[in-house]
């Protein structure tokens, strides 16, 4: 190796007198070497290769999901509308149900109204003449309601500051008196009731007005109502009622009352599963609880 090293022109000598057939075949192998890829470079190329035909079948089947979830929606979908379509044509004909029962009881308590009002008329007897009036007027009170659920409102609702202006004012419309005049006074929020609540209510203030109407005596000219609807907790309402006419000095046991006005304030009130409470303090005031049915 030395001599290699140190002797140049005998390396040279010894390449030039190479033979040609083994120079070639020895120039090929380098040429052929050269061209044959490392295993490392095959590896990196299969492995890319895997890379992307993995990545590709990952989306793939992301892809085929996806539209099996958006063929899946689309039957929910139609199932819920198919489901929506029958139950808003069941809620239209249980409108229209309602709506022409509203409308028939209407008419029924209009007829057996005007009956009453033909005998009123009719009859000599005073007494039942008021006797007459007086069922009239609480079964206007009644009628009221399902006009206003067959005119106004299709959810079953009865706005309580129209209905109760709306029967005051037919109430003092139908006690037309000479005596003294009447103002009410009228508050009431934003409340809404059912039929099952407002219709005895409405037959609650009804009793409570016409005794105001015929036994109050205000020591003023004027005789005021006060009628105040309030909501408290718990879907509890307060009626708070008072006239400034001469009432009752001493408490009412409702529970054991013989007038027929009183014992029916007592069972309108047990109806509406409240409790109902009178005081006076140089006025009559009725303060009656109860729950929304």
């Amino acid at each position: 190796m030395k001599e290699r090293l140190l002797n140049p022109q005998a390396l040279l000598f010894k390449l030039l007198h190479t033979k040609p057939n083994s120079a070639t075949k020895h120039y090929a192998k380098v040429v052929r070497l050269k061209k044959r890829p490392s295993r490392l470079s095959v590896l990196a190329t299969q492995s890319s290769k895997f890379g992307i035909m993995l990545i590709g079948f990952i989306l793939y089947r992301r892809n085929k999901n996806t539209q099996r979830q958006i063929i899946e929606l689309q039957k929910i979908n139609g199932a819920l509308q198919t489901q929506y379509d029958v139950l808003k044509d069941t809620n239209d004909k249980n409108e229209l149900l309602l709506n022409e029962i509203h409308h028939r009881v209407k008419n029924n308590l209009q007829f057996v109204s005007s009956l009453l009002n033909m005998k009123m008329r009719s009859s000599d007897n005073a007494e039942a003449k008021q006797a007459l009036h007086e069922s009239a007027v609480r079964l206007q009170s009644m009628l009221l309601v399902h006009q206003k659920l067959y005119s106004e409102d299709r959810q079953g609702f009865v706005d309580m500051k129209q209905y109760t202006h709306d029967l005051v004012h037919y109430l003092l419309q139908s006690y037309i008196t000479n005596k003294h005049p009447i103002l009410p006074h009228i508050s009431v929020g934003t409340i809404k009731f059912e039929t099952d609540t407002v219709i005895p209510f409405g037959l609650l203030l009804t009793e409570l007005i016409t005794n105001s109407i015929k036994y109050a005596k205000p020591k003023e000219q004027k005789l005021h109502l006060n009628i105040e609807l309030s909501p408290l907790q718990h879907g509890q309402y307060c009626l708070h009622y008072s006239d400034n006419g001469k009432g009752l000095s001493s408490p009412i046991d409702f529970t054991s009352v013989n007038t027929m006005g009183l014992r029916l304030l007592y069972n309108l009130t047990k109806q509406l599963k409240g409790t109902i409470h009178y005081e006076f303090r140089e006025i009559s005031i009725f303060k009656i609880n109860f729950r929304s049915i």
